[in-house]
């Protein structure tokens, strides 16, 4: 009898414990406020942000990870939200779990997309993700897209994209 009343509290308290897992996030975040930038003219690789937590310390980085094609240019962008200190390739945190993503989301920027201008791309110039599952809402607003045809291709590339990002908790939640 006393073997199935500890096993009944065990299993209580780790129901419990999943879902205070779901319901709340593990890292309160301090708002956050940055530019990522990339430019062909400066630099390979884009900038990324840190995202501190309420302790001071950071909790994540948000970055654009290149798509190239074959010749090393720049044809799209995916916005990735990582742990700080996650293994080397963990899934992005932008996508919600347990869900099966395709086609072009909102955490995507693909030079295509951009040739008449950010305001008519297809999510327009602000994106705006709201991230229950860690707590947090990530806005991105594009400041400049500039594209241009590859030579002898259909594709587009980047030649400089700047993205203003706002980083808040849920429980701040104010645009």
């Amino acid at each position: 009898m006393r073997v199935r009343i500890k096993l009944a509290r065990i299993f209580l308290v780790l129901g419990y414990c999943s879902l205070l897992g779901t319901a709340a996030p593990d890292v309160r975040i301090v708002p956050t406020q940055a530019i990522i930038r990339y430019s062909l003219g400066q630099s390979v690789r884009p900038t990324a942000v840190q995202i501190t937590s309420t302790k001071g310390v950071g909790a994540y980085v948000l970055s654009l990870k290149p798509n190239r094609d074959n010749d090393q240019d720049a044809v799209a962008f995916e916005l990735v939200l990582r742990r700080i200190g996650a293994h080397a390739d963990p899934q992005n945190l932008l996508y919600p779990p347990g869900e099966k993503w395709e086609g072009y989301q909102r955490w995507y920027f693909a030079a295509a997309d951009f040739v008449h201008g950010a305001a008519k791309s297809i999510y327009g110039t602000r994106r705006v993700m709201n991230l229950t599952y860690v707590g947090m809402v990530v806005r991105s607003d594009i400041l400049k897209a500039d594209v241009e045809r590859i030579p002898g291709s259909a594709l587009y590339k980047f030649d400089r994209l700047d993205i203003a990002i706002r980083v808040w908790a849920i429980a701040a939640a104010n645009t």
